[in-house]
């Protein structure tokens, strides 16, 4: 089986009736857009569109849109509201490879536009909307609403460029689209209104980008952490780049989201439909068989078309209307009959009561058209045998044949009711816990987060106070006077890695960061849960790296050594390093290959070098975050060169 990454999520809440027509008319929008000469609404429609296959499979109230480009897949399936059932949408993207980034399908704004489409209780826009100080006022009761299921993403007011503010808001808002809420403060006025209310710790200030996810309690939010925020210095360098790291965060945080029951459940209804598995009413009324009245109309439909065919031979069964008149018993034949021909009759009525009722149409067809051959020899003989009474005895033997042939064909059709009945029962089982091992995992990875996020608070804590007592430290050394009453100095606080190493470029002179960016970013992705307690990691392993370069002139040892014990400066734990790889990764160019990195001819003059040593962002587990790193301090460039940040690369173990 081939596994799959899941890009992105959405599951929309639509209540107008017209919901398949506006699926079909964006669809098709967005089809001539790509070069599709026809502007169809057809509902039945499969071709290729510049290297894409694009499918539309839609119905009365429900249907399926897919656009498969090979590595990617988008799904869209709906059901439109019918009685007590709200129409819903599910959209999702889909790769079976890490390298894709990809974002809101090019359609969803188009769709967003047509209706009140929400979330189950927030309103989803189909673009950016301004925040004057009225709608942070309407803003603040749905932040902290339970119901939300959607992030909302905030963007402060940038003072250096206000009409930048406008452009971000609607670039993230394009590529989050359906799956979040994406807001721009009108003014400062209002930002500063935004930021009272929520307290410091939730604020977002000078162009900086916060994203609010679900389960918010200002003024005592437990882990503002969880609410991850972009600095408007690192929105304003990084410009594109950074509103894309955004949006993928955004993405990640709700790709894996449980749907709701009720939609989890059409999803596979109308699935199993367009697979011809279940009739379309399941949707509206999902019992799987019908009410005996019908029942007894298939029965009744069945004994028609046997009788007719007895009756007239050489013609086919007569067409049955939709709902047939009560078909009348046949009444005993008189003395003088034929009693071949009698028990042909009593033969029929006895198979037809055998039959279930929810095979009848199959049974009908099989009697009618495999054993038609049969049905004629023996209405041939029964027309002989009334002109010669001679013939009786050959028309009972060939009565007998055709009785023992319908026999094993109900048997058959006993054997195969038996089976569809099985595999129902035991799919309905394999559903019910399916359902209880989504609902069990989405329990654990919560637990798992709230875990992660409890961790990367204690780190943050952490990471002051030795900062504080290093300061403290200096300042003693310095003026041999207590310092504790001062301040601490501003500590940087990385939510993403690739915030990280853009910071590391910025500040930190003995380090060389490579061509990495992309790797960090999916790693982003891949961990929205976790990758601020990465990223956490990671800085530290980027400051001790360059204190550890500024003093090679005075310490001897490398990397490792220095790491070893406590002299007060900044460190590793030495279990999160490895200066080199297992024999088998360095011999086999394979996986070398992999572990080289572009490097200047200061270096080497190949412009490549191969960096077994990494830092073990996370020990074990998948993704496995690695740091590798080249020591040149104490070669012609005086610096540490970070070739890559990213998950764990290929070894014998992983290929």
């Amino acid at each position: 089986m081939i596994s799959t990454h899941k890009l992105y999520q959405a599951v929309l809440r639509d209540s107008r009736p017209d919901l398949g027509k506006r699926i079909r008319r964006v669809f098709s929008d967005w089809l001539h857009q790509r070069g599709n000469p026809a502007r169809s609404v057809d509902p039945h429609l499969e071709h290729r569109v510049d290297g894409m296959l694009v499918g539309l499979d839609a119905h009365d109230t429900y249907g399926r849109v897919l656009v498969d480009e090979g590595d990617v897949q988008t799904r869209l399936i709906y059901a439109q509201q019918h009685g007590r059932m709200h129409g819903w949408v599910s959209v999702t993207v889909e790769s079976s490879t890490e390298t894709d980034d990809r974002y809101a399908p090019e359609f969803m704004p188009a769709y967003l536009q047509t209706g009140q489409i929400t979330d189950g209780w927030v309103q989803l826009p189909h673009s950016a909307e301004a925040l004057d100080e009225d709608g942070v006022h309407y803003l603040l009761p749905a932040l902290e609403d339970p119901r939300r299921r959607v992030p909302y993403v905030l963007l402060a007011v940038d003072s250096r460029d206000p009409e930048a503010t406008r452009e971000r808001a609607e670039n993230v808002a394009a590529l989050v689209a359906g799956a979040a809420v994406v807001h721009w403060f009108a003014d400062l006025r209002a930002q500063e209104r935004f930021n009272a209310a929520v307290g410091n710790e939730l604020g977002v200030f000078g162009g900086g980008i916060r994203t609010y996810l679900p389960g918010l309690t200002p003024r005592g939010e437990p882990h503002p952490f969880k609410h991850p925020v972009m600095g408007g210095q690192m929105v304003r360098d990084l410009g594109g780049r950074a509103l894309q790291t955004l949006a993928g965060h955004v993405l990640g945080a709700t790709a894996h989201q449980h749907p709701p029951e009720d939609v989890r459940h059409g999803i596979r209804l109308v699935t199993r439909i367009l697979r011809g598995q279940e009739p379309p009413e399941a949707l509206v009324k999902p019992v799987r068989k019908p009410p005996a009245s019908a029942y007894e109309l298939e029965q009744a439909a069945l004994r028609h078309k046997l009788m007719a065919a007895v009756s007239k031979p050489g013609q086919p069964p007569a067409r049955v209307p939709a709902e047939p008149a009560p078909v009348q018993e046949p009444t005993p034949a008189p003395a003088s009959a034929s009693p071949a021909v009698i028990d042909a009759a009593g033969l029929t009525e006895s198979i037809i009561q055998r039959v279930t009722a929810d095979l009848a149409e199959s049974v009908a067809a099989r009697v009618v058209a495999g054993l038609q051959g049969e049905l004629g020899a023996v209405l041939d003989l029964a027309a002989s045998a009334a002109a010669d009474p001679a013939q009786g005895s050959a028309l009972t033997g060939q009565m007998k044949i055709l009785g023992t042939k319908l026999t094993t064909l109900g048997q058959d059709f006993d054997r195969a009711e038996a089976e569809r009945r099985r595999a129902d029962s035991e799919r309905e089982e394999a559903e019910s816990e399916s359902d209880r091992l989504l609902s069990e995992l989405s329990s654990v990875r919560q637990e798992y987060e709230f875990l992660e996020l409890e961790l990367s608070e204690s780190v943050a804590k952490e990471r002051r106070l030795a900062d504080r007592v290093r300061r403290l430290e200096r300042l003693l050394a310095q003026a041999n006077q207590p310092a504790y009453g001062s301040e601490p100095e501003d500590i940087f606080e990385p939510s993403t890695l690739v915030e990280a190493l853009y910071r590391a470029q910025q500040t930190l002179p003995r380090l060389q960061i490579g061509d990495t960016f992309e790797t960090a970013e999916r790693l982003d992705r891949a961990g929205a849960g976790t990758t601020r307690v990465w990223a956490a990691k990671a800085w530290d392993a980027l400051l001790a790296l360059n204190e550890y370069a500024a003093s090679a002139d005075t310490f001897a040892g490398g990397f490792y050594d220095w790491c070893q014990g406590d002299h007060g400066r900044r460190v590793v734990p030495p279990g999160m390093l490895s200066m080199k790889e297992s024999a088998s990764v360095e011999n086999r160019d394979k996986f070398s290959e992999r572990r080289t990195f572009h490097v200047q001819a200061e270096v080497n003059p190949a412009g490549l070098q191969y960096m077994p040593a990494h830092v073990k962002l996370r020990r074990i587990g998948s993704p496995a975050p690695r740091i590798h790193f080249h020591d040149d301090t104490r070669g012609a460039t005086g610096k540490i060169w970070i070739g890559y940040v990213g998950d764990h690369l290929p070894n014998t173990r992983t290929n």
